[in-house]
């Protein structure tokens, strides 16, 4: 049995601990967590943290968003205090003394001088001037007035800041980087429109560049429209670039003073919605030198606070969507750190899964623990723990229901699964952009996701340069995209099924003829999919749904001046794909399970083994949020013993099917409402 050590962080604002008591209520904190976490990130909130900074000779009162997320009034434990910048330092000596690591946790955002006068009020030029003409939030790639880069005042004091208060290092987040608006509809200002000229080298038509240093309106929206409509590309890729070199400053000078650098990623994104709707590309943030990064998979919390409340029934669950995000940015980014972000509860935001939702909350635990990368060096997990948001006003119980589930989820780590492994490659996604921008077709996660919904989960992930290490299925979205040596490569593969998606009339190089082939019927965009290395397939039992219309609208026009979205909850423009053809491709990834285990069509399975003995795990997944499920799970070989691995079911399974043998070939699996459950089978031998 192989032990993950896991890593547990906290995000906590100053609310969840109490400055009346000497050790600033750290001893109280970590009797709750029971196990100390290895850090917290201590939520200060407001950038003016390091803006305003006084120093330490003498003490001041810290204000109130400050002392408290959005300087909101309570928690369940106490009303907002006043802190001081030596209650602050002594809180992080106190943490430090017993064994946590604490950072300083900001944001960007703007508060109109609500709680206390904002340093931002004095420099307006540095704020986010939106093609709408909203201003809004600091925008740290910008400018002052006298040429000076905010980024150059920022790390010239932020280890002033973190030494003298004790912090280890620095987490960033909404806001701060980036903005909550995409770039379509993001900062056309004349800063950062000067920038981008001088790095692109794009020349603007004679009477944009007449008003480039106009922030008027008509100006900005004028410049905006011209710019994404005529050198999207260009933008991107300058975002790109822009980010990269900011967090290289600023993480050089933190690891200059042995300090860290945590960074949330892109609003909920994946690593090519992250480039194309915010600029940001997460293999570059670790080259840059970001320590940690924090994939935000709270699709529980972010349903339970649907915007459009008079549409609730519109507002998609993005559970299989938000998941699948921490496998592909661990695929994409293979030696950085993630830390995925577990949506507990927010008094601020008002969204509680532990006491509302506590088996999606169960499930999204167990779910991020369960994604794997096949590596040369063999099997890891995808993450490297998780990152509790937010920390304060959870009991001791709390954390105890807490860990148990961490210590299920991150227990032990399989040799093998016995689904299709997914196959990343860099130079799909980097073909991707140009394809996209102009086709609007599916993304690879966009698929994936999707097929998940459809329960057809991949297994294990590995990116094409390790696929030597790979046995079994494979599954290739998006194959044409693929360089051609690496096409080669996967047209070579002969240990296993190929399984893939590709524009319509697509096949792997060498003349090979698939096993089956078949191609959306009512698409926008027309996809295929193939399969090689079957041998024998009832292609008539795969495509049986094929000629299912259903789906979302297909978009009209050009889809290059399709409007894109401006908010991260509201989803990327796509081409039609039709229900039929997803389906049909659920139907053929599950014909490659070499797992023995058969559920029922409308529940996900998931299932592993381990090299040290030969229990076969099976993963259950309800996607039903109001009642029990109990599917018969039937197995092509004797089953002696069902064990419970997850905190429910309690009791022992039981076995159903019994042969004339005596022995017993399925077994019933309980799963909670909205929830998973594990277990691990023992075949007779």
């Amino acid at each position: 049995m192989q032990d993950y050590q896991k890593e547990i962080f906290v995000w906590i604002p100053l609310i969840g601990f109490d400055r009346d008591q000497e050790d600033k209520g750290v001893a109280d904190f970590l009797h709750k967590t029971i196990a100390p976490p290895a850090a917290v990130s201590l939520f200060l909130f407001h950038s003016d943290i390091v803006n305003q900074h006084q120093g330490m000779d003498q003490e001041y009162p810290l204000p109130p968003d400050n002392c408290s997320y959005y300087g909101s009034v309570r928690n369940e434990e106490r009303y907002r205090q006043e802190w001081t910048n030596y209650d602050l330092r002594e809180l992080c000596r106190s943490l430090k003394e017993n064994g946590v690591q604490p950072y300083l946790g900001i944001m960007g955002v703007y508060l109109n001088n609500r709680h206390h006068y904002e340093w931002e009020s004095d420099h307006p030029e540095l704020m986010f001037i939106y093609k709408n003409g909203r201003t809004s939030g600091l925008n740290v790639l910008k400018r002052f007035n006298d040429g000076q880069y905010y980024e150059d005042f920022f790390t010239d004091r932020i280890n002033t800041v973190l030494d003298d208060y004790g912090f280890a290092g620095l987490h960033v987040s909404d806001v701060f980087c980036p903005p909550s608006l995409s770039i379509c509809e993001g900062d056309f200002s004349a800063d950062i429109i000067d920038q981008f000229v001088q790095q692109s080298g794009c020349s603007l038509p004679a009477p944009i560049v007449q008003n480039l240093a106009s922030n008027a309106q008509v100006h900005v929206e004028e410049r905006g429209e011209y710019i994404w409509n005529n050198y999207r590309q260009e933008l991107i890729k300058f975002y790109c670039w822009r980010w990269e070199g900011f967090f290289k400053k600023l993480s050089d000078r933190l690891h200059g003073d042995d300090k860290k650098l945590i960074v949330n990623n892109a609003w909920c994104s994946e690593p090519f919605e992250a480039i194309y709707r915010f600029g940001i590309d997460y293999k570059a943030l670790f080259r840059a030198g970001v320590d940690y990064m924090v994939p935000e998979t709270v699709p529980v919390g972010q349903h339970m606070t649907a915007q459009t409340l008079d549409n609730l029934e519109d507002e998609p669950f993005r559970y299989y969507q938000y998941m699948t995000m921490a496998m592909f940015m661990s695929a994409y980014t293979p030696q950085g750190k993630l830390l995925c972000l577990n949506g507990v509860k927010d008094v601020t935001e008002e969204w509680d899964t532990l006491h509302h939702m506590s088996t999606l909350l169960e499930r999204d635990i167990y779910t991020l623990s369960s994604y794997y990368l096949k590596t040369d060096q063999g099997v890891r997990r995808c993450i490297k723990g998780i990152f509790v948001c937010l920390g304060d006003g959870i009991r001791r119980d709390e954390w105890e229901w807490l860990n148990s589930r961490y210590a299920v989820g991150f227990k032990e780590t399989p040799s093998t699964c016995l689904l299709p492994t997914l196959i990343w490659s860099d130079t799909s996604l980097e073909n991707l952009l140009p394809d996209y921008i102009h086709s609007k077709r599916w993304t690879m996660h966009k698929i994936v996701f999707e097929l998940a919904k459809a329960c057809a989960p991949t297994g294990f992930t590995a990116r094409i340069e390790d696929l030597d290490h790979v046995s079994g299925a494979i599954f290739v979205p998006n194959a044409d995209l693929y360089s051609e040596e690496e096409q080669i490569a996967l047209a070579a593969y002969d240990r296993g099924p190929i399984i893939g998606v590709a524009k319509a009339g697509y096949a792997l190089p060498g003349g090979k003829q698939p096993d089956i082939y078949f191609e959306d019927l009512h698409g926008g965009y027309t996809l295929c999919a193939f399969a090689y290395n079957f041998g024998a397939i009832n292609a008539e039992n795969i495509t049986s749904q094929l000629d299912d219309a259903s789906g979302d609208e297909d978009i009209e026009g050009d889809p290059y001046l399709v409007k894109d979205p401006d908010y991260f909850r509201w989803d990327l423009r796509y081409r039609k794909v039709s229900q039929g053809f997803i389906k049909s491709c659920a139907a053929l990834l599950k014909a490659a399970n070499t797992s023995e285990i058969e559920a029922p069509a409308r529940v996900p399975v998931l299932t592993y083994t381990f090299d040290d003995d030969d229990r076969m795990r099976v993963v259950v997944i309800n996607d039903d949020r109001f009642h029990y499920i109990k599917p018969v799970i039937i197995a092509k070989k004797a089953i002696r013993y069902v064990e419970p691995v997850s905190r429910y079911p309690v009791l022992p399974p039981q076995l159903v099917n019994q042969a004339p043998d005596g022995l017993y070939y399925a077994f019933i699996a309980k799963v909670p409402p909205a929830g998973l459950s594990i277990f691990d089978l023992t075949f007779e031998t």
